[in-house]
C-alpha cells in the first residue's frame, strides 16, 4: 500500500513499542521508507520478523525528508496491531497471519481522536485503543403457564425472567458472547450444516414421473443446505458521558428439524402406481431485532417472547452489556 505525501513532515520522536504475548513490537524510525514493524522476543530480545506495512511515493516537487511518513501511535487489541502514521491513515497487522489491513481513516483514527489529549511539549496526539463492550445474548424457553401467570399479574419484566431461569424453570437455548470495539459492526455464530434432498430422481437424470424402466428406483437429488444454530448481528457504541449502551441487534436462534414424510405417486411403463416417500426438514426459527438503548452494565428484555412450534412456551431474548478494558479484552474475541 502506498501513500503520496503532500504535508509538511512533523519532526516526530520514535513511538513506544508495545509487548503482546512475550512479544514486543516496535516500529523502528523508518519514515523515509514506510512503516515497518518488528516483533523481538521479550525474553531474549531476539528478531523474530519484520513487516512493512505502507511504503512512500516522493514527488520530485518537495525535499526528501519533508516527505517522510513516521508511524505516529501503536496499540493492540485482541491479536491485532493498530498502527496509525502522520498522514493519520490507519493499518491493522494481525499478528498470527500477519495480513495488512487498510482501514479508512474515519474508522479508528479520527474516532479515537475525540477522546485524544495533546502533549504540549511536541504537540504529539496519542491516540488510546478503541472503546470496547462486551455484548451477551441469553436465549430461554419458558413454559406457557410461567409466562400467563406473569402476564396475568403485570409482572412479565426482565428481573422475573431472570428469576425463572435462576429458579431451575427455564430452558437455556444459546448464550451467544462477543466482544466488538464501539461503533463496528460484528457478527458471531455458532452452527452446524445440515443438508437435505429436495426431491427424488432417476438414475439416468430423468425425473420420477417419466420412468421408463420398473427396475430404476428413485435416488434423492437437488440437495440443500440449512445452517442450525445461532447467529448474532451487532452494532453497539457507548455514548459518553452517561455510558448509555446504543445497540442494534439482529438475532436468530434456528432448532434442530423435524422431519415430516411426504408421499407421491408415479407409475411405472405398466401403469401400475408406485409410491415414493421423501422426507423434508422444518427447522423452527426465533429471531429478534431491535434497537435499544440501556445503561453499562445492565440487562434488558429483547423484544416480546415468542411462542415455540407446539405453543407450551415461549423463547425470551435477555441483552447485557458492558464496557470493558483493554485488559479485560485481551483474551475475548473480537469481530472486525
Amino acid at each position: 500500500m502506498v501513500w503520496n505525501a503532500q504535508a509538511r513532515r512533523a519532526d516526530t520522536p520514535p513511538v513506544p513499542p508495545v509487548t503482546y504475548s512475550g512479544v514486543i513490537y516496535s516500529a523502528p524510525h523508518s519514515g523515509s521508507i514506510g512503516g515497518v514493524i518488528e516483533a523481538h522476543d521479550q525474553a531474549t530480545n531476539a528478531k523474530l520478523w519484520s513487516k512493512r506495512v505502507y511504503g512512500v511515493e516522493y514527488s520530485g516537487g518537495l525535499e526528501e525528508d519533508y516527505q517522510w511518513i513516521y508511524v505516529r501511535s501503536l496499540f493492540i487489541t485482541n491479536g491485532l496491531l493498530y498502527i496509525v502514521n502522520e498522514a493519520n491513515h490507519t493499518f491493522t497487522l494481525d499478528l498470527k497471519t500477519r495480513d495488512v489491513t487498510a482501514l479508512s481513516k474515519d474508522v479508528v483514527a479520527f474516532e479515537a481522536l475525540r477522546y485524544a489529549t495533546a502533549t504540549a511539549s511536541n504537540g504529539r496526539i496519542d491516540v488510546p485503543p478503541p472503546e470496547c463492550l462486551e455484548i451477551t445474548c441469553t436465549l430461554l424457553k419458558i413454559d406457557q403457564s410461567t409466562i400467563e401467570t406473569l402476564v396475568k399479574e403485570g409482572q412479565l419484566n426482565t428481573e422475573n425472567i431472570m428469576s425463572i431461569w435462576r429458579g431451575n424453570k427455564g430452558c437455556l437455548l444459546a448464550c451467544p458472547s462477543m466482544i466488538v470495539i464501539s461503533g463496528r459492526e460484528s457478527i458471531i455464530k455458532s452452527v452446524k450444516e445440515i443438508i437435505y434432498p429436495t426431491e427424488l430422481a432417476l438414475p439416468d437424470g430423468s425425473r420420477t414421473n417419466l420412468s421408463t424402466n420398473s427396475s430404476l428406483t428413485p435416488v434423492p437429488s437437488g440437495f440443500e443446505m440449512r445452517e442450525v444454530g445461532v447467529i448474532m448481528q451487532c452494532v453497539a457504541e457507548v455514548k459518553h458521558p452517561s455510558e448509555i449502551i446504543h445497540a442494534n441487534i439482529c438475532l436468530q436462534y434456528v432448532c434442530e428439524p423435524s422431519w415430516k414424510t411426504y408421499v407421491s405417486e408415479i407409475r411405472n411403463p405398466q401403469g401400475r402406481p408406485l409410491e415414493v416417500r421423501l422426507e423434508q426438514p422444518f427447522f423452527p426459527v426465533y429471531s429478534f431485532q431491535n434497537a435499544v438503548n440501556f445503561q453499562n452494565g445492565t440487562t434488558i428484555l429483547l423484544g416480546s417472547g415468542i411462542p415455540t412450534a407446539d405453543n407450551k412456551a415461549f423463547v425470551f431474548a435477555l441483552l447485557t452489556g458492558k464496557l470493558v478494558n483493554k485488559d479485560e479484552s485481551s483474551g475475548s474475541p473480537i469481530n472486525p
